[in-house]
């Protein structure tokens, strides 16, 4: 999809002459990098999976067109910083959606159930579950909300295409253990941290969930793994101008909005979500 859908969209354009190009890519082009600028081509990276290669290879295509094109480089998108509203449940919602149903499930045992499985139901009726999990202590997820990424397109696309690549991405993210605890305990989950695993035994129970909750987020550890990673977004920042506004920050009170509406639509699993 990505690499030929990308060459049937260029070859279209050139059928029809339309006279500029314009490209979403990710800024997870990057791959492995700890630093990257507007500049890099991502086709040089140490690419983690078959989503970064072919986004890569698609921005290469782009390139080697004879049409003036604009890529711009976006990562991961949350839902709107007011309303929390979002139409796709992928990325960082598919990183916690399996702990929303686990909050589910949790809420149908009784008092004597979760105690054999070495978890505690707090005052506020959220759960004390005792998982750590294999993410970064100390690096960033870079999350924006699809309202500023939306403000920030329309700016750029009112600028000639000419060559050039552009990053919407947060300049101050937050990091992964941040979000991974606030966001859990939005759900209703409580103790929920990123580090190494302890060794010391656990009770069965928790070490089957510890090693679901493992299983579930593999897909996303290359995203939660880095324990550094910045991009550069200084071509963004001089061509929008005044026109310019940085992201909203990620803060707890954001989080909420967009978990409030996730919780609200099951994590897309409702009929017709």
């Amino acid at each position: 999809t990505n690499v030929r859908g990308a060459e049937n969209m260029l070859h279209l354009a050139k059928l029809l002459d339309v006279p500029e190009f314009h490209y979403v890519s990710t800024a997870y082009v990057c791959g492995d990098a700890k630093y990257f600028s507007e500049g890099d081509l991502g086709e040089t990276q140490n690419h983690r999976n078959v989503y970064e290669q072919s986004k890569a290879q698609a921005e290469k295509l782009v390139r080697g067109s004879s049409m003036a094109f604009s890529i711009y480089r976006i990562p991961v998108v949350v839902g709107d910083s007011q309303t929390g509203e979002i139409n796709s449940f992928n990325g960082y919602y598919g990183f916690f959606a399996p702990f929303w149903q686990l909050a589910q499930t949790l809420r149908k045992k009784n008092a004597e159930e979760l105690e054999d499985y070495g978890i505690s139901m707090e005052g506020d009726g959220d759960f004390h579950v005792p998982l750590t999990l294999p993410c970064t202590t100390v690096g960033p997820i870079n999350l924006v909300p699809i309202d500023w990424l939306t403000n920030m397109f329309l700016g750029l696309l009112k600028v000639p295409a000419d060559q050039r690549t552009f990053h919407l991405t947060h300049p101050h993210p937050r990091s992964v253990k941040e979000t991974v605890e606030v966001s859990t305990a939005h759900l209703g989950l409580r103790g929920i941290t990123c580090g190494i695993p302890p060794q010391e035994k656990i009770s069965k129970p928790i070490s089957r969930i510890q090693r679901s909750a493992i299983t579930n987020i593999k897909p996303f550890e290359p995203y939660t793994s880095k324990d550094g990673e910045r991009f550069d977004n200084a071509a963004t920042v001089q061509t929008l101008g005044q026109n310019w506004r940085d992201p909203p920050d990620i803060d707890p009170v954001v989080i909420g909005r967009r978990l409030f509406f996730a919780k609200e639509k099951n994590f897309g699993r409702n009929s017709g979500g």
